[in-house]
Parts: structure tokens; sequence; C-alpha cells
């Protein structure tokens, strides 16, 4: 495992496209970035941005159109079929919607041992009674009770099957997860009881996680960094204590504009977003928020953006930002 705060992730020009009836759909454009190792890179950003996509990508469950995905120093998107397989041992995912990733002809214990008998690590015929064990071991590891062996999913509540979800991914012992939504499906209070559990096991496991979610207020708490996209590109990127205190960009604005005061007497500053969405197939030069922005002029719509570093650590993709005028 490589050591606390190495960096474990390189993401170079990422791209990601789909073909469609009239052109080519701009799912993931042009997204770098690094992880290091124990630490945790928050994804927000509004449904279509492409967030899970580039979590895909990167894993190459979707084959990237463009762009390196470097894993502790090997460029991953050479790898063939037999290295990716080696691969999901150090990547792994969780998904977002425990009941539909999970085989519902499957128990409990058949869900975590399918990634062991794949990865032949174990055998039901020379290692049956190991292979029991390693299954029981980690479902203790995430709060599931071994009584729970021979259950289906369907015989289980939303929580249970989440569980399930984060011990396969834990099954082969991985360095990196893409954590792809993995509480919204749940009630509040069973988001923050897997949530505990996951930085649990990242303190106790040194998990590297890139967490993509909806909810500002998760994000802030359980990320090092957090990264905001908007069809597609990267918007900003920083420290998660510097992107809330000092977020740069309209749309990061917007965005924790609307997260919700528990307070009725406090006033909240809404910060309204108006205008037509661009559209991702095919788009056109300059920026995607522009027609979106209150602050957009026509040198934001007649020229490709670009991220530069504002300040240490705290990237920026927003023309009138980089000139000091916002």
């Amino acid at each position: 495992m490589a050591d606390r705060g190495t960096e474990i992730l390189r993401v170079e020009h990422l791209k990601k496209y789909f073909p469609v009836p009239n052109g080519m759909l701009h799912a993931v454009d042009d997204v770098s970035f690094t992880i290091r190792s124990g630490e945790t890179l928050g994804v927000v950003g509004e449904s279509g941005c492409g967030k899970s996509t580039m979590g895909r990508a990167i894993l190459r469950l979707h084959e990237p159109t463009a762009g390196n995905v470097t894993f502790e120093g090997h460029d991953i998107l050479k790898y063939d079929k037999h290295q990716l397989k080696s691969l999901r041992r150090d990547m792994q995912i969780i998904f977002q919607d425990p009941f539909a990733s999970l085989n519902p002809r499957m128990t409990v214990s058949e869900a975590i041992e399918a990634p062991l008998l794949v990865q032949g690590l174990y055998s039901r015929r020379t290692g049956k009674e190991a292979l029991e064990k390693r299954v029981r071991e980690i479902m203790d590891m995430v709060g599931l009770s071994n009584r729970l062996v021979n259950t289906y999913p369907h015989e289980l509540d939303g929580g249970r099957r989440q569980r399930i979800g984060i011990a396969r991914a834990l099954a082969l012992n991985p360095k990196f997860i893409v954590c792809d939504e993995p509480v919204s499906a749940l009630d509040v209070s069973i988001q923050a009881q897997v949530l505990n559990l996951m930085q649990d096991l990242q303190d106790r496991l040194g998990l590297t996680y890139l967490f993509i979610t909806h909810n500002l207020s998760v994000v802030k708490h359980i990320s090092n960094d957090i990264l905001v996209m908007y069809l597609g590109q990267m918007v900003e990127k920083a420290p998660s204590e510097i992107l809330f205190q000092k977020p740069l960009h309209p749309y990061t604005k917007a965005l924790l504009s609307a997260i919700p005061i528990p307070d009725p007497d406090l006033p909240m500053e809404r910060i309204s977003m108006k205008g037509e969405i661009t559209s991702p197939v095919n788009p056109a030069r300059g920026c995607r928020f522009a027609k979106r922005c209150p602050y957009a002029t026509e040198a934001c719509t007649s020229q490709d953006m670009e991220i530069t570093e504002q300040e240490p650590e705290h990237f920026v993709t927003c023309l009138r930002v980089q000139r000091g005028e916002i």
C-alpha cells in the first residue's frame, strides 16, 4: 500500500464522448486532477454533469475517448484484459443503488464470495472453510451479522444492502474506491451510519476515495479536496475548507448558496441560476456556464476556458475570475 500522502492517482485531460444522432455528447471533457493516498476527493455537480461517467472511465468500466489515467505510476489505459483483471484487486467501485448492483439470486455470502472466486484467491473445492472465514471477516468489518449469510438482497433494508456493496468492494483489499453516490438512496439516519462506516474503514485500511455526491454538506466533512463539475468540465477544485470559505467560480457560489440553513431566523442568500442550459452535444467554444452566469461577457463565449491556479491548490475555470474582475 502506498504511503499516506503520496500521489496514488493522476488523471490528465480525461475525455469521454458518446455518439448520439446529432453528433458527440461530451460527457467528460478535459478533466485533470491528482489524489493522494489515504485521502478523499469529493466530486459534486448537478445531475448529468459527468460525475459518474468520469468515475467509471477512470476504472475503465467506460473506455475513455482520450487522456491518461496513472495509478501508482502505471498508465492503466494501456492495460490489456488480463492486466485489467489484476487491477480490479486495487481499484473498486461502490454503486449508487445497492439493490440494482446485487444479483437477486445470490445470497449475502455468495455476493461477497464472487470477487474472491473470480480473482482465484479462494476455491470452494479446495478451500471452502478459508473462503467462509474470509466472508465472515468481511461481513464483520462492515457491520453485517453473520446470521445474514444465507439471506437474499430483497429480504434486507437499503442500509444493509449497501453494506453488502461495500463488503464486495473491500473483499479484494483494494487501495482505491470510486464511491458513486453511495448514500443518496438511503434514509438520512442510515446515511450517517454508512458514512461513519466508510470513514472508519478509510482510517483503518488506508483507503483512497473518489467520492461522488449531490450532498454538499456530506462532501464538506468527508473530503480533503473537492472538485466541482459542470457539463463535463471541471470548473473549480480546492481543499474542502477553502472551497466553502472562499468559492471563486459563479457556479460553485450558486451551488453553495442552495445548502439549507437549519435556522429559520437566518435569511438564505440564494443565487438563482436563470437561462438556458448549454447542450453537451457538440458544445460550442467558450464557457458552458455562460448562458446561466450573471457575470458572463462576450469574451466568455468567444474563447475556450482554461483552468488556472488562482491561489495555492485552488484551481478555477473562469475568465473573469482569472482577470480579477469578480
